[in-house]
């Protein structure tokens, strides 16, 4: 009764293989590309396809670590807000990475738009008085 169970799994793997975002150079990994792959999806599948909160950012956060491609990072968590604008993490990530950009302006508002979703973190508190003493 196994082989039933890989063959649907199998045959869900070949029909969504395009699913996911191809792996490529970081450079050339940006929102543009990222929309452009999903709109794509909605096209192909019929109905709104977004990428989820978890990958984006997982992404971002690999692109954040590497030399030159912060901006596209940047990108990345800026789509996240679009797509999921009632998420604190979402808003506290692009915090991160304009702080690390130097922006301190920008890491403010972005901590403080985190902080009003989810006025009992401590840790986006603790960012936000961080920021702001450094500026």
């Amino acid at each position: 009764m196994t082989e039933p169970v890989k063959a649907y799994y199998d045959a869900l793997r070949f029909i969504y293989r395009q699913w996911d975002l191809p792996q490529m150079d970081p450079k050339s990994l940006n929102a543009s590309v990222v929309k452009q792959h999903y709109q794509q999806l909605s096209q192909r599948y019929g109905y709104a396809v977004i990428p989820t909160e978890v990958n984006i950012s997982n992404r971002a956060m690999d692109l954040i670590s590497q030399p030159g491609v912060l901006d596209n990072a940047i990108g990345l968590l800026e789509m996240n807000t679009e797509n999921y604008p009632a998420s604190p993490t979402a808003f506290s990530q692009l915090g991160d990475a304009y702080l690390k950009k130097g922006d301190h302006s920008k890491a403010i508002v972005y901590y403080k738009k985190a902080f009003a979703l989810n006025p009992g973190s401590q840790s986006i508190k603790a960012k936000l008085i961080g920021a702001s003493e450094n500026r």
